[in-house]
């Protein structure tokens, strides 16, 4: 590529105020006029520039441009300037140009600084500009800017004689300034700016009291690094406070408030959302945002009248949750529109009763207690109480040495006691007056005990497992009010010896005893037995016919084929006659006998003795009560003896009602003859 040649002309070099300082102020820029061309030919047009400030002799870039230049290398950035045949003219140092930064003093601590340059007519590329260009005093008269540390003290100062003006940005630090050196009447109102304070400069040592104020400030003048770490607002006789504001919503967002020991937040309303404060005892307040309800509150209490506690209440302000912390335990109460619904308490807190341990209480719908849950019931167990509509117990169940559970009545009196005991457990049922009208356990941890007794609470009905005499059979008696054991039943008598039953007059003395095995065979003992499901007594037997189904009050006779059995009878005056059989005319037998699996067996009762509906045939005469019966030539049917001679050995009995004619049914009192 052919290489253009470029000539610039140095005209001036000047140093030039900051655009925004006053005009005593020591500046920071330097004005720089230069001539270029393009083989020869003024350029116009703009142009792309590039600075840095060098030493010749030294291997750094004391400044440039854009402040990327090394070791005395050409910038990135460009700056761009007008140029009209060939003259231009900036100013170094302008921060208000693009890609130009500031010149610090400090660059001209040196005393061989030159400028060299680099242009760009935008066709034939960047070139370095020759030769460098050297400052001479111009440049150093910065340098008045830097003062020894220490060395300007309040007498030094007239009052209000420092300006934001006349003091460099940045240039005065911690270490320049004496303890108190600086109080108010040294600062203009407003001339302090940000720029003006180094990082960590302002210090509480370095400031009288009351010295700063608002008005001494410029807006956005202080952030936090030229703040020292400890800062304090007020004194001992003066109110601190602290304001930070939200530019963006125009409000104090921050306020600390010393007299009032508090911390606020606000929100983009303006109303208060967080408040921290701690005048007696520490204090916490949350609000939300819909209409600044108070949502939680945490409050550290004082001492003896006010618990520390949690307050949560709903975004309408209702209490929903609230937590405290007592001396001697803590609780937790939940809420809900219709009041307080459950409450867990820890020992001590609990104003219903004493207990030792945590408390549970559920409420229902109208307030009153549902259900509460003892850790420790005052006797060491746990406990669990339930309640009815109104809120008085019905239901309670004890942990204890031995499991309970009790059930109440209205009247609040037990009505079902149930015990876990040591090694078997035990139910009882009570009536109004509390007295035990059932109870169940297991007697001895063996069998089980059932008792019945009498409104009074007397044992009138009782049921054992095992019975009296220890056989392991079971056991039922029944008792009269005053304790008389009227009726025994027990499943043996003696072990493997069958049931027993024992019927017992009012003062106790046996008059019935059912024995199932006596000697084998079954025994009912007792003085008197009346029967009153029949009026006969009768065998069973087994009855051969010929003719006709066997049915009650036939007459019947033995059977000479067949031991033991018998044949309905076939002929006047039979004196193998043995009897009727029982069961006609709604008269059943009274009593039957027999041996089964015997000769002594059979299915059809037959009267030997006793009232019996007997069938007669009058053809043979007209019977009257008195007529003595035998058996007639009509099969199964009677007769009125005629002939008594004839009649002996074959009567049946006598006849207790009439029948004029024909066949029928007469009552006869059996009495074989």
């Amino acid at each position: 590529m052919k290489k253009t040649n470029l000539l610039a002309l140095v005209g001036s070099l000047t140093l030039s105020a900051a655009l925004t300082a006053p005009a005593q102020s020591v500046p920071e820029q330097m004005s720089y006029q230069g001539h270029v061309a393009v083989n020869g030919t003024p350029f116009s047009g703009n142009g792309n520039f590039k600075f840095a400030l060098i030493d010749p002799n030294g291997p750094d870039t004391l400044w440039s441009n854009d402040g990327t230049g090394v070791a005395g290398g050409e910038p990135v950035d460009r700056v761009v300037l007008p140029v009209t045949d060939g003259m231009y003219s900036v100013a170094l140092g302008n921060t208000t140009l693009s890609n130009m930064t500031s010149i610090s003093p400090k660059v001209f601590n040196t005393t061989n600084v030159h400028l060299r340059i680099w242009f760009d007519d935008g066709v034939n590329g960047s070139q370095q500009l020759t030769p460098d260009q050297p400052i001479l005093s111009v440049g150093y008269a910065m340098m008045a800017q830097q003062v020894p540390d220490g060395s300007i003290t309040t007498d030094k100062l007239a009052g209000g004689g420092i300006g934001g003006g006349g003091i460099v940005d940045g240039s005065i630090t911690a270490s320049d300034l004496g303890p108190d050196s600086v109080n108010s009447g040294h600062i203009i109102d407003g001339e302090v700016n940000t720029q003006d304070i180094a990082n960590l400069a302002v210090e509480s040592g370095k400031i009288a009291d009351v010295a700063v104020t608002t008005a001494k400030l410029a807006d956005d003048s202080v952030t936090s690094a030229k703040l020292a770490n400890s800062i304090d607002l007020g004194s001992a006789s003066a109110n601190g406070y602290l304001n930070v504001w939200s530019a963006g919503d125009n409000i104090s967002a921050i306020e600390l408030n010393a007299p009032a020991h508090r911390v606020s937040t606000f929100g983009s309303d303006g109303k208060e959302r967080v408040r921290l404060w701690g005048d007696q005892y520490g204090q916490v307040r949350l609000h939300d945002d819909k209409d600044n309800t108070l949502t939680a509150w945490l409050s550290a209490g004082n001492d003896g009248l006010l618990a520390p506690q949690l307050l949560i209440n709903s975004s309408e302000g209702n209490t929903r949750g609230k937590l405290l912390g007592e001396r001697t335990g803590g609780s937790l109460s939940l809420f809900t529109d219709g009041g307080l619904r459950a409450l867990l308490e820890t020992e001590g807190v609990s104003r219903e009763r004493g207990f030792g341990g945590g408390k549970l209480t559920l409420y229902q719908g109208d307030g009153n207690t549902g259900a509460i849950l003892y850790g420790d019931d005052g006797e060491g167990v746990g406990a669990l109480s339930l309640r009815n509509v109104g809120g008085n117990p019905r239901a309670r169940i004890y942990g204890g040495p031995h499991g309970r559970m009790q059930l109440l009545q209205n009247d609040g009196g037990a009505g079902l006691n149930l015990f876990g005991g040591d090694n078997s457990g035990s139910l009882w049922l009570y009536n109004a007056t509390g007295n035990a009208n059932v109870g169940l356990w297991s007697y001895d941890n063996e069998e089980g005990v059932v008792t019945v007794r009498n409104k009074f609470g007397n044992e009138t009905v009782y049921l054992w497992g095992r019975d009296s005499a220890d056989v392991n059979g079971g056991q039922i008696g029944l008792k009269e009010a005053d304790g008389t054991e009227t009726l025994t039943l027990q499943a043996s008598e003696i072990a493997g010896n069958g049931a027993q039953i024992v019927l017992r007059k009012s003062d106790g003395t046996a008059t019935i005893v059912l024995d199932a095995d006596q000697g084998g065979d079954g025994r009912i003992t007792t003085q008197v037995l009346q029967i009153t499901g029949g009026s006969d007594l009768s065998e069973g037997f087994e009855i051969q016919s010929a003719t006709s189904e066997i049915e009650p009050g036939m007459v019947v006779s033995i059977d000479p084929e067949k031991p033991g059995q018998l044949v309905v009878s076939q002929r006047a005056y039979d004196r193998t006659a043995a009897g009727v059989v029982s069961g006609a005319g709604g008269v059943n037998p009274g009593m039957v006998m027999g041996q089964t699996g015997s000769i002594a067996d059979g299915k059809h009762p037959v009267a030997l003795t006793g009232r019996v509906y007997c069938k007669v045939d009058a053809s043979f005469g007209a019977i009257r009560p008195g007529d003595l019966i035998t058996t007639s030539d009509t099969p199964g049917h009677g007769m009125r003896v005629g002939d008594h001679d004839q009649a002996q050995g074959a009567i049946i009995g006598k006849a207790m009602t009439r029948l004029d004619e024909g066949t029928g049914l007469v009552l006869v009192l059996v009495s074989l003859q």
